[in-house]
């Protein structure tokens, strides 16, 4: 006779109430799985005795509920979960993978233990390959031969704008980016792929995730502190963190004495839930307030050769104050609509508020250092100096975006399409007034430069890209597609085709990538408005064509896993905007138009060289130049005739030759529970002109960049200490001391000129130095 059956079925639930989706339910050989209600159903033979029900989850364990077998009407078991809280092992994996990609990783951990004054997560990328280094107070950063406007960042797939009048590292306040939020982290110097929007220069692309489990990590030092809070439940998570900096100490090292108050705080939030099986919904948002205040005393600079130093002395009086607050809110949507197609709906709004109000006078002393001079020659060398700056800025940003993922078994495609609309508008009127006091004292106020205008543009832009990815055997993958983009106020439809070919010949952990395509970066609003702050309509999208080509080697050293990679590229670029830079400020020249190229090579060495710990070294050559379209001056020849030259190639601002960093980890011999942080920088000089000079007349330079910055850290609960057993019964499961020197070797690095000129026509670029030797402590402590 057939074996008799009956069913038992029921709802899982926990404590709260929510349904539990994802629970095996198994009897002896029959399994099933809860479904997004959490309901089951299973089939149970009939036999005599009792039989063992068994509901296991991931998060909430194993339950197990004993049934009558005998019995043969269907029977309803509702199981209520309570949470079992259990800690999580710590699993280290490693990569030894030799495929070389458009992406360089970012270690997380190396970004906390990296002795950084800024705190920023964008200023660890200044020792990666491919990065200049030239201000350690900004998390600003030029790649290969491009200005701060041509780097692309996107947060959860969100492209994040960045503030305008910035003109200096110490008004900048936090990133965008929490590093202890941060799940993944990906940066690219060049040949990205289609799916990544339109800069000319580089994508840094971070994730914050689901985390692995619920956890507290507080930090606090000199320098500031930092809240993050994550929580992983079976259907949603919450992430969440808020910081402050106030680098007041860090910033009276500088040479201008007074009163800084800075306060610079972030704070964000992400919600993730899963409805059902199939849709997910995600909300990210984002508060960052940048306040500034200055009331500067009294500043004193030495400056000049061995043979003939200078010194400058000033009086001042007046005050600054700026504000720059953000606001970010972010909706996505993920929906499964089959086993191999998905699609994501990312919608963001983006306010962004800039106040910027100065008004500082002085006066000024201009002397030979270290000996007395002439009464005729101190008072050519005495002046008045005069900045305001009346600056407001409101801008609008929405944008949405739907994105499609299809997966086949050797071939994966994506393309989506997205609609930016943009409201900008600003009130500028600021001055600046640098001279030296006339013999009989009677003189007008000429500013050096004035700016007064009001502004206000409205965008839309359109967007669309597709790519595939597949591979023709073993050792080829191609990704390939191309990007459309129209703008609405310059009234461009641009085409850009990129292809990335992957070549792995099976020699073990050897790989090469050759990228190629086409950058397009349409005008957004800083590349319409000229030095005197009017807006020209006819600016046009610059255009960078990449071809990049580079390698990768894996090895080991004593059992150490180590990789190699180089890559050589050439950049060349056309329908340029030529432009200046002062300390962070670029300043557009939108009447001009220029083509030029950048070309160099970045290697890199990265590894363990003590286990557990990852140091890096890198070194970068490049240049970068550029062709002003239709410039020329006239020179007298040999026969005293005037005679038309055409510059040619000239400089860019960002052509720094070469650059070098170091970022290395070790543990003390004796004690191997203290660790030691050595960040190591190197840029060398930078082309720059006085103000107003015409481009083909600067030869002046602002001078190599030098610094050494390091840390020791300990952790009170590390594996390698017998009282951390102890310890970790109370509240902590990670509690890190950390005390770190700034700019250790105290060198004083130049930030930008402040131009003088005297009655006799004399003119002296004074530097601005950025800061000295600091000391710093703080604790990261992770609360159970």
């Amino acid at each position: 006779m057939a074996q008799k059956s009956f069913t038992v079925s029921g709802t899982i639930k926990d404590q709260s109430g929510s349904f539990l989706p994802d629970v095996r339910i198994s009897i002896g050989r029959n399994v099933v799985i809860s479904d997004s209600l959490g309901h089951y159903i299973i089939s149970v033979p009939s036999k005599k005795g009792q039989l063992t029900i068994s509901f296991s989850h991931k998060y909430f364990g194993e339950k197990t509920v004993d049934i009558d077998s005998v019995a043969v009407q269907d029977t309803i078991i509702d199981v209520v979960y309570e949470r079992v809280e259990r800690p999580l092992e710590e699993i280290i994996v490693r990569a030894r993978k030799g495929d070389p990609t458009a992406f360089q990783k970012i270690d997380k951990q190396q970004i906390l233990n990296s002795p950084l004054p800024s705190s920023n997560f964008e200023s660890f990328l200044k020792t990666l390959p491919g990065v200049s280094v030239n201000n350690e107070l900004s998390s600003q950063y030029s790649v290969r031969g491009g200005n701060f406007d041509e780097n692309l960042l996107y947060l959860n797939d969100i492209e994040i704008s960045r503030p305008s009048f910035i003109r200096s590292g110490q008004q900048e306040g936090l990133s965008y980016i929490n590093p202890e939020l941060v799940s993944r982290a990906n940066f690219s110097a060049g040949g990205f792929e289609p799916r990544y929007g339109d800069k000319l220069s580089s994508l840094l692309d971070v994730k914050y995730l689901r985390p692995d489990s619920s956890q507290t990590t507080a930090s606090v030092g000199l320098l500031g502190y930092s809240l993050a809070y994550k929580a992983a439940n079976p259907s949603n998570f919450i992430l969440f963190g808020i910081r402050n900096k106030s680098n007041e100490g860090l910033l009276k090292t500088q040479d201008v004495k007074g009163s800084y108050r800075p306060n610079f705080y972030d704070l964000q939030f992400l919600f993730d839930q899963n409805l059902g099986s199939r849709l997910s919904l995600s909300f990210f948002a984002n508060y960052n307030l940048a306040n500034f205040e200055l009331i500067p005393q009294n500043r004193q600079s030495v400056f000049g050769t061995a043979a003939k130093q200078m010194q400058l002395d000033i009086a001042f009086g007046g005050k600054e104050f700026d504000k720059f607050e953000t606001l970010l809110g972010g909706l996505t949507a993920q929906y499964r609509i089959s086993s191999n197609l998905n699609v994501k709906w990312v919608n963001s709004l983006f306010r962004n508020q800039e106040n910027e109000n100065t008004g500082i006078q002085g006066s000024y002393n201009l002397r030979d250092a270290g000996f007395q001079t002439s009464s005729s020659e101190e008072e050519g060398r005495v002046g008045i100096y005069y900045n305001f700056a009346s600056n407001h800025l409101n801008a609008v940003i929405a944008a949405s975006e739907l994105k499609f993922y299809k997966e086949m078994k050797h071939w994966f495609m994506e393309w989506g399409l997205k609609c930016q609309k943009a409201s900008i508008k600003e009130n500028i009127d600021e001055f600046d007034y640098i001279d030296s006091v006339k013999a009989d004292s009677s003189f007008e106020i000429t500013p050096r430069f004035r700016i007064a205008a009001l502004n206000s543009i409205n965008t839309k832009q359109f967007s669309a890209y597709w790519q595939s990815s597949f591979a023709i055997s073993s050792k080829f993958d191609f990704t390939g597609g191309f990007r459309a983009n129209y703008n609405s106020y310059s009234r461009q439809l641009l085409l850009s085709p990129r292809l990335t070919v992957l070549v792995k010949p099976g020699v073990d952990r050897l790989g090469f990538r050759v990228s190629t395509g086409v950058y397009d970066q349409p005008p957004f609003y800083r590349e319409f408005r000229s030095t005197s702050g009017i807006l020209d309509k006819n600016v046009k999208s610059q255009r960078s064509f990449h071809f990049f080509t580079s390698m990768e080697k894996g090895f080991d050293i004593y059992k150490k896993p180590m990789k190699f990679s180089s890559e050589l590229y050439f950049k060349y670029l056309k329908n340029l905007i030529p432009y200046k830079i002062e300390d962070l400020r670029i300043q557009y020249q939108p009447g001009l138009q220029s083509h030029g190229y950048a070309t160099g090579i970045d290697l890199n060495l990265r590894g363990e060289f003590v286990e557990g710990l990852e140091s890096s070294f890198r070194i970068s050559l490049m240049k970068t130049a550029e062709d002003i379209e239709g410039d020329f001056y006239y020179k007298n020849n040999s026969s005293n005739f005037q005679e038309k030259v055409e510059p040619g190639y000239l400089k860019r601002p960002t052509d720094q030759r070469l650059n070098f960093s170091a970022f290395f980890q070790d543990r003390l011999l004796n004690s191997p529970t203290y660790k030691v942080h050595l960040n190591l920088l190197y840029g060398s000089g930078l082309p720059v002109g006085a103000p107003g000079q015409e481009r083909y007349k600067e030869s002046f330079q602002i001078p190599t960049y030098r610094r050494a910055d390091v840390g020791f850290s300990k952790d009170l609960l590390d594996r390698g200490i017998e009282e951390r057993v102890e310890l970790k019964r109370h509240l902590f499961s990670s509690f890190i001391l950390y005390a770190e020197v700034f700019n250790l070797l105290n060198i004083n690095n130049t930030a930008s000129f402040l131009w003088l000129t005297d009655v006799s026509g004399n003119q002296y670029a004074v530097p601005n130095y950025l800061t000295a030797r600091q000391l710093n402590f703080k604790i990261i402590a992770k609360i159970k």
